[in-house]
């Protein structure tokens, strides 16, 4: 089962980029078959950064998934790494573990040319934030989410 299932989010509301990858001209950087191209056409051309693509209720949905363990990495990914020195770091895979009031807060952003997001997640107060901007180029969804952090955390 896909772990999208698992979280009853639809097939059709995560867009994968392109996932023809393999030897051969044109296919090392995963870019598509020219077969396949019009399918792919509309969406960015990466596997990782900007390759899954979704909506505000699909981070919702991811959000609380990680909240309950859903998919059972949840320890794995929201666990802060260190340095060789063993000084530890507020990062995780793929998420930074600040606190808000005394309480533990994981967020990821993201952003492709015109848009950013960000998805904050302080389980102990079952609060979850999602922004979206459209036409933006800026960090100002940063200044937004800390704005709506602070409000919503008791």
């Amino acid at each position: 089962m896909h772990r999208s299932a698992t979280l009853r989010v639809r097939p059709s509301s995560i867009r994968w980029a392109c996932t023809t990858l393999g030897s051969g001209p044109g296919r090392s950087r995963g870019l598509p078959t020219r077969r396949r191209w019009r399918r792919h056409i509309r969406r960015p051309l990466s596997v990782g950064d900007g390759g899954a693509w979704g909506t505000a209720a699909d981070l919702m949905r991811w959000g609380a998934g990680l909240d309950v363990d859903a998919l059972g990495i949840s320890d794995l990914l929201q666990t802060p790494g260190w340095l060789d020195d063993g000084t530890a770091v507020d990062y995780a895979w793929g998420m930074g573990v600040r606190s808000v009031r005394g309480h533990v807060a994981y967020r990821h952003g993201g952003g492709w040319p015109g848009t950013r997001s960000m998805l904050v997640r302080v389980p102990a107060e079952d609060l979850t934030i999602v922004v979206l901007a459209l036409a933006d180029d800026t960090e100002r969804r940063v200044a937004l989410t800390d704005a709506l952090l602070n409000a919503s955390v008791n």
